[in-house]
């Protein structure tokens, strides 16, 4: 008996008597005190036990006679208890035929389990060793342990991860009949899980025993540390378990608590007549309670408080279980972003279903969505199953119906953001569904179509349109190909009449490889749009109709396609366009829009180009817009359009107005062109104007959040007049006036026909030359009307080698008729041809004869009508209502100097060419010239620094542009002429 090698034998021999043990002992000596023990490998079920070695005071008499072992300074390191492998590997087998239903005498058998029975059969592992603990068998002797001293490994492995393994140090004793055995236990694991460092327990261990053969009471209370950067702080939870041997059962308790809450609750009894597991659970979790396993997905801050009761039969092979489980957001970690849109929202449930063999089958199942209010209904329609392996769902009705619910929300709980800055606010949808099974997959109807009455929609937090009324009637297919969801159709009406519809149809393929594709038609009545208290449509805008389609293809990149038409009033009035869009990494949507508009006659050809990125990702947006013939009416009519495709929901046809019209004393919270960032270039060869045509038209306009900046704006008339215009215009909400205006223009050089009124046929015009002119244009205003109607404008026009013809009059008719012949010297042929002409006064038969003086007046006329001048300026500002006030008018001549001042006034409804002019200009000349103004006794005061002389009068002008009248002129040249000569 003491031989080691007989000892080996006997303890193999008892290891193979065990029913539910398998297991083998390399060697083992005891003496008669001492117990030495190598190489022990036991199999309890999923358990696999390696001990290398273990050392034990033993004594040898007592424990063979007298069947008293008294155990003392057990000493182990360096063993394993593996929990990771598979039940079918354990005993050299890899079956994967799922086994028979299992009895309590096999159930820890070497036969293979299916996936699905995975976490049953770990749950029966555990139960085995707790029942072997307190409801085992008796032992054959009386057993006392002290000085107790492991160090090893435990390994196992939670489902979808790899193995973990956790170091454990067990130390203690003072465990026999009457006493309690206590024992320290520190464990250990580091990486255990994605972003977890480090995990440790440490607590203590307490066995009980009122017989010295059978344990019938143990605790284990621990605290289990965790730290790592997926956590934000350090979690500890107290865990304690327990359990208890009473007369005809044994009682197990399990309690988590964390910062003095209880977690989770579970009492379960096993009696001993009918081997059966029941209880009661009870959780109260927070998602910080479950970060070891949420720890590489982070959930929102939640609640989920429940209960209610298990039970199993004696194999754990059938589980039931049902109760109430409610989930809320945790209200004290604040608002999580992912659900500030959804308000306080609430998930309640209540549920009874059986587990077996991997299948759920639900006896019940409910679950109540609500915000504020019920949302979301879903119930069974009977009993039905649920395998967990193929995830596939089986009603145990005659009709396959599986569940029914109903919607009753808000509509902006269901969708909180449309493309662009749109959003839907209040109203009330009302629906009912039935979900049905079908062959491979599930279906959803309506009992009827969904409808959502007084909704309204915003734009940019301003309201487009309100009291709208949605009629859907659809439904929802999924199966082996994904899902299949048709809208047919999306009805929008108010007070009953018929705004637009939509019909569509949607898939999402299963396949990973492939992507989201939507494709539908719409159509919008835009007369009943265009009538509606807040229409979002241009009171310009009186088109009748617009229909389309468009194409959306989901998934990482998104792509959009489409076509629109719009009808007018006219048959002849048609708006065409298509859409292609796509969207590039990091939000970045790219898209061109080719839009041709036909008028009649009147055709428009522009394309819209560009980049958008959403206000969520940064707000930017670029756009170019080129056309080879646009008509401003028409443009007008498509650039609420045009911007809002362009990512500028401030920027619109609208907001422009509502700026400009409101009150001068009103002041804009925010600029006119909202919260658009971004640019705008603009390139047409040709801009039509009324009868006017402007070529060349272009310019780059840039947005930022408080100025609005205008680069290398230009254009001309017929080619011949090219403008350029740079300005700023800027907002500040806080100050008097808070937009302010600074530009710069000027006017390359072109040719005086293409500025000034343009003349009778036959006619000299009164200007010839070329000018530039410069201008700077400031202004403020506390809204766009009041910019507008309080900018001036200061500008220089500037030309040089020209000819001027505003001196140009026919004094003939204000000569006297008939003269003394006395007073004749000489007759007009004397004055010469070119006179002659002007004033058609012929030689010969009736000629008429003139004197000195009105010679000599009638010469300097002749010379000063045509004056080829060296240079002309004219300065001045036109005001806010649109007077220009001509501050300085100076022409410098060889012999002609012009100087003086005026204005043309604004009279609404005149052309330009038809205001009221005032003209004062003061005649100073020289050289010859001079002398026939002297000899006409026209001059007064010395020369100047030039040598010119003026006139003793300033000259008067009145008129037009368009017909300058030079009657003050004229007079004083008949006064002059009319004088009688000194001496007569």
């Amino acid at each position: 008996a003491f031989i080691p090698e007989v000892q080996t034998w006997y303890a193999q021999k008892r290891l193979d008597a065990l029913p539910d043990l398998h297991g083998s002992v390399g060697s083992l000596s005891a003496g008669f005190s001492h117990v030495e023990l190598t190489d022990l490998h036991l199999e309890i079920g999923g358990a696999v036990i390696d001990v290398p070695s273990l050392q034990a005071t033993l004594p040898v008499r007592p424990a063979a006679w007298d069947g008293n072992v008294q155990v003392r300074g057990v000493v182990s390191k360096g063993w394993t208890i593996d929990f990771s492998r598979p039940v079918e590997t354990v005993h050299g087998t890899t079956s994967a035929t799922a086994p028979a239903p299992v009895t309590l005498a096999s159930e820890m058998s070497s036969a293979a389990q299916p996936p699905a029975q995975t976490e049953t059969a770990a749950l029966r592992d555990a139960l085995k060793l707790l029942r072997g603990i307190l409801g085992g068998r008796a032992l054959p002797y009386d057993l006392s342990l002290d000085g107790v001293e492991l160090e090893g490994d435990v390994v196992f492995a939670p489902p979808g991860q790899d193995a973990i393994r956790v170091h454990l140090v067990i130390k203690g004793g003072g465990l026999s009949a009457g006493h309690e055995g206590v024992f320290a236990v520190d464990a250990d694991s580091v990486g255990a899980w994605p972003g977890i460092s480090t995990v440790s327990a440490h607590g203590q261990v307490t066995l009980a025993a009122s017989s010295p053969r059978r344990l019938d009471r143990f605790a284990i209370q621990s605290e289990l540390v965790a730290k790592g950067p997926a956590l934000p702080d350090t979690l500890v939870v107290t865990v304690e378990l327990g359990g208890a041997r009473e007369a005809t059962e044994e009682t197990y308790t399990l309690s988590l608590s964390r910062d003095g809450r209880q977690v989770a609750t579970v009492v379960a009894h096993h009696p001993d007549a009918t081997r059966e597991l029941a209880g009661d659970w009870k959780v109260d979790l927070r998602n910080a309670d479950l970060a070891l396993l949420t720890a590489d997905h982070p959930l929102p801050a939640w609640v989920a408080a429940g209960q209610g009761h298990f039970e199993s039969d004696p194999t754990l092979g059938s589980i039931r279980v049902s109760g109430r489980l409610n989930v809320k957001p945790d209200a004290s970690h604040g608002v999580d972003p992912r659900l500030a849109h959804y308000g306080a929202v609430t998930l309640a449930t209540h549920f009874n279903f059986e587990r077996r063999g991997g299948i759920m089958r639900f006896d019940e199942f409910a679950a109540t969505l609500t915000s504020g209010g019920p949302a979301v209904t879903v119930k069974s329609r009977g009993p039905f199953e649920f395998d967990e392996q193929t995830t596939s769902v089986k009603p145990l009705g005659a009709n396959g119906d599986w569940l029914e619910g109903s919607l009753r929300m808000s509509p902006q709980d269901l969708v909180s953001k449309l493309p662009g800055t749109i959003s839907l606010v209040g109203g009330n949808l009302a629906g009912d569904f039935v979900i049905r099974v079908t062959k491979d997959g599930f279906a959803l109807r309506p009992k009827q179509p969904f409808i959502v009455t007084g909704v309204s929609v915003q734009r940019a937090g301003r309201t487009i349109a309100r009291d709208l009324d949605l009629s859907l009637a659809w439904t929802a297919d999924y199966g082996a190909d994904g899902w299949r969801v048709r809208w047919a159709p999306l009805a929008v009406s108010r007070i009953g009449q018929r705004l637009a519809s939509v019909e569509a149809y949607a898939s999402w393929p299963a396949a990973t490889d492939h992507t989201m594709v939507v494709k539908g038609t719409w159509n919008a009545d835009l007369e009943a749009i265009a009538a509606q208290p807040e229409t979002p449509l241009d009171a310009r805008f009186t088109a009748r109709s617009a229909s389309g389609d468009f194409t959306l293809n989901g998934g990482s990149l998104m792509q959009l396609a489409g076509k629109v038409t719009v009808m007018g009033h006219d048959p002849e009035h048609i708006l065409t366009a298509s859409v292609s869009a796509d969207q590039s990494g990091g939000g970045k949507w790219s898209f061109q829009l080719p839009v041709k508009m036909e008028f009649g006659t009147q055709v428009s050809d522009l394309t819209a180009e560009g980049s958008w990125i959403p206000a969520s990702e940064g707000g930017q947006s670029y756009v170019r817009v080129t056309g080879e013939m646009v008509h401003v009416e028409q443009l007008r009519m498509l650039a609420g359009a045009l911007t809002t495709m362009a990512g500028t929901p401030g920027l619109t046809v609208s907001a422009l107005a509502a700026s400009r019209s409101a009150p001068a004393s009103e002041a804009d919270r925010a600029p006119f062109w909202g919260n658009w960032a971004g640019s705008v270039v603009i390139d047409f060869q040709q801009v039509k104007l009324g009868e006017k045509i402007y070529r060349n038209v272009g310019g780059s306009f840039e947005a930022e959040p408080g100025s609005l900046r205008l680069e290398h704006g230009r254009g001309g008339l017929l080619q011949k007049l090219p403008v350029q215009l740079d300005g700023t215009i800027t907002f500040d909400a806080t100050a008097e006036f808070p937009y302010r205006l600074a530009a710069k223009g000027d006017l390359g050089e072109v040719d005086a026909t293409t500025i000034w009124p343009v003349v009778p046929e036959g006619q000299d015009p009164q200007l010839e030359g070329r000018f530039t002119l410069a201008s700077t244009i400031t202004g403020r205003g506390h809204n766009l009307g009041d910019l507008l109607g309080g900018t001036q404008m200061d500008f220089k026009l500037a030309g040089t080698k020209g000819i001027i013809r505003i001196l140009k009059t026919n004094i003939a008719d204000g000569l006297p008729q008939d003269k003394d012949p006395g007073e004749v010297s000489e007759t007009l042929s004397g004055v010469g041809t070119l006179m002659g002409k002007l004033f058609a006064i012929e030689k010969g038969s009736g000629e008429k004869s003139v004197n000195k003086t009105t010679e000599n007046v009638l010469n300097l006329s002749s010379i000063v009508a045509e004056i080829g001048y060296d240079s002309l300026t004219v300065t001045g500002r036109r005001s806010a209502d649109g007077t220009i006030d001509l501050g300085e008018v100076m022409m410098v001549a060889d012999a002609e100097k012009l100087a003086g001042s005026g204005e043309i006034a604004a009279v609404k409804g005149r052309p330009f060419a038809a205001q009221p002019l005032k003209l004062d200009l003061t005649l100073s000349v020289r050289g010859d010239v001079a002398g026939l103004f002297e000899k006409a006794g026209l001059l007064a005061g010395p020369k100047d620094q030039g040598g010119y002389t003026s006139l003793r009068q300033p000259l008067h002008f009145s008129g037009t542009l368009g017909k300058i009248d030079p009657r003050g002129w004229h007079d004083l040249l008949v006064r002059a002429a009319t004088r009688k000569p000194s001496g007569k």
